[in-house]
């Protein structure tokens, strides 16, 4: 099968890296038929994986001088969170990210701390998957972190 410069350009990466793997089955189904079934599973996890999304989509609003704690978390993962990062921007004083490494998968972060300035802080949050047979994943959320006096 073969596809022309424009045919190829409509196929997104997902598609072409199940094309791929399925020429790596074929070619595989001369070796042993246990490379075959392996190829199959890779195909069916990788080829059509949900993207990995970082929750909130949105920071509620913080005070200055109370207490603020946003928890980070990730849907969408086809292996256990490597890590969660601030991308770019930098938090107000005060508020710090703090990273969970949970053992068991689940690893999460947070913002949190008592803010003692106001103002608007752009950010964003980073997120990257342990690549197993799957290649990592990697995710980025933008926020704008509002902190006023009252």
């Amino acid at each position: 099968m073969s596809y022309s410069a424009t045919s190829r350009n409509l196929l997104n990466w997902k598609f072409r890296v199940f094309l791929r793997v399925t020429c790596s089955v074929l070619l595989a189904s001369a070796i042993s038929g246990c490379e075959v079934m392996y190829g199959v599973v890779l195909m069916a996890s990788c080829g059509f994986s949900s993207d990995l999304e970082i929750h909130p989509e949105t920071l509620p609003a913080a005070i200055v001088g109370q207490p603020y704690r946003v928890d980070i978390s990730a849907s969408g993962k086809q292996a256990p969170i490597g890590e969660f990062y601030l991308s770019y921007g930098q938090l107000p004083v005060g508020l710090e990210f703090v990273f969970f490494d949970n053992s068991s998968g689940e690893s999460t972060a947070a913002i949190e701390g008592v803010p003692s300035e106001t103002g608007n802080f752009p950010i964003a949050v980073g997120a990257r998957t342990y690549g197993t047979h799957c290649a990592g994943q990697t995710a980025n959320n933008e926020y704008a972190l509002e902190v006023t006096d009252k």
